[in-house]
Parts: structure tokens; sequence; C-alpha cells
């Protein structure tokens, strides 16, 4: 039996730096919100916001090449379109965040950036899990295929899932 590899998705890599920038932004937010003198925490929190804004362009293109390679009308495709809406609300709120920390000059980080900092956290974060669950399903649907493909005795010819 011969099987065509799937293509395997580019999106994932770049998340991991997109996440692990919002999350040191999340971490000197929350602690720039409760100290005394934030300037330290200011400038890690600005360096880590806007390392997140960077971050997620090539994310987001490569977010979109990999929707457009999943078959359409999948539930995996469907699960994926969630997730990007659901990401596109966070890097909206790491935007705003930091650009106002970079117009406002403040070196303290005030309520609003704080507060859209830990709320876009939250929501990239569940985001990420719900794109995380999709890969899954996308799989899953592939391993069905291939499985259904087998019982028949017949050759497997995609290179998508139709989870």
């Amino acid at each position: 039996m011969s099987i065509q590899p799937r293509r395997r998705p580019k999106h994932p890599p770049f998340t991991a730096v997109t996440l692990a920038a919002l999350f040191v932004a999340l971490v000197f937010a929350i602690i720039g919100l409760t100290a005394a003198d934030g300037r330290i925490t200011h400038g890690i929190w600005l360096v880590a916001i806007c390392v997140t804004a960077v971050a997620a362009v090539p994310t987001v293109i490569t977010g979109i090449l990999d929707l457009r390679a999943m078959r359409e009308g999948t539930r995996a495709a469907r699960t994926v379109v969630v997730h990007a809406g659901i990401m596109i609300a966070a890097v909206s709120l790491v935007l705003i965040a930091a650009i106002r920390g970079l117009a406002t000059g403040e070196g303290r980080i005030d309520g609003f950036d704080g507060g859209a900092t830990i709320i876009a956290g939250l929501i990239a974060f569940g985001g990420a899990a719900l794109g995380a669950l999709a890969m899954h399903v996308r799989g899953a649907g592939v391993r069905e295929e291939t499985l259904r493909d087998e019982a028949r005795g017949g050759r497997l010819a995609t290179t998508g899932g139709d989870g």
C-alpha cells in the first residue's frame, strides 16, 4: 500500500515563539500592575509585547497557508476557522497594547495595557489549545481514512484528513 505523505503544517513552530513572548509579556504585565515602581517591568513587558506583535506576522501567514491546504468543510477546517477568529482577537489586543506602550512612554504599565495583555494571553492560550485540537482532529481524520482505505484494500491518494 502506498500512502502519499501529507504536508506538514508550517504554522506550529511560529506559534511557539509567539506564545512564549506573550507568556513573558503576561507575567510582566501582572508583576507591573502590582509593583510599586514598574519601570523595569514596563521595559521587559514592552519588549515582550513587541516581540509578540512581530512574531504574530509569520504565525498568521503560515496559519492561513495551512488552512488553505486543508480540505474545505471538514471538521478540522471548521475548527481552524474558529481558532483563527479567536487568535485575531488576541493579536488585535496585543497590537493595541504594543502601540499604546510605545506611544505613551510613561514607564509604567497602566490598567489598560496590563489588562489588555492579560486578556490577550488568556484568549491566545485558549485559542492555541483549540488549534492543537484541530490538528489532532485532522490527524485522526487522516488515520481513519487510511484505515477505511486499507479495509477496502485500495490505495490512499489524499494528502488531507476529513476530520
